[in-house]
């Protein structure tokens, strides 16, 4: 299987540079690229390669589709690491991303899709303070400092965003009480 040069493998205390990946595509050879094309698609990731493939076969258009990695498919790319299929970028899929779904269903891929509750059940978990030793959480305590972080930092003072923007497609449309909290940053 071809390599991508991006990413690392460790095994056995060695470190391989790159990923097996099947989205490893050669280049075209300079002698096979043409003088001047009708349409120049930047970027092979998901919305590259539909752009380049419906103007090409829809509209009829000599396409030059540029991409500056070795492999096809942007953020959302597949790696064969340990005997696995690894999701490197875009891991999760939603029934309402219809134009997605009918690009697995074009390429016959949506029988490809793994189910996935998205977590597995920690054994062990372990918090280090910024300045002191690791120690044993339980998971109820993680869950009860995530919920405040979370509600920090999405609703401030208990406000939602539905109740901060109520119309997100016209965001400066008043009332925008979102512009009281538009200052606020997290700084690590």
């Amino acid at each position: 299987m071809p390599r991508s040069q991006e990413g690392l493998e460790w095994r056995d205390g060695a470190r391989t540079v790159g990923l097996e990946t099947q989205a490893v595509v050669a280049s075209t050879p300079p002698s096979k690229l043409k003088k001047s094309y009708d349409v120049i698609v930047i970027g092979a990731g998901y919305a590259g390669l539909v752009a380049a493939r419906d103007l090409s076969t829809v509209a009829g258009a000599d396409v030059l589709l540029v991409e500056a990695r070795d492999r096809i498919g942007g953020r959302t790319w597949t790696a064969s690491v340990f005997g696995e299929e690894l999701e490197m970028g875009g891991t999760w899929l939603h029934w309402q991303q219809p134009l997605v779904f009918a690009e697995l269903h074009r390429y016959n891929l949506h029988k490809n899709i793994k189910p996935s509750n998205g977590m597995l059940k920690p054994e062990q978990i372990f918090y280090k303070p910024r300045d002191g030793e690791p120690y044993e959480l339980s998971q109820e305590e993680l869950y009860s400092r995530a919920e405040r972080v979370a509600n920090a930092f999405f609703s401030p003072d208990g406000h939602t965003s539905r109740d901060l923007m109520l119309y997100p497609y016209e965001p400066f449309r008043q009332p925008a009480l979102w512009t009281k909290y538009d200052h606020l940053s997290i700084k690590v």
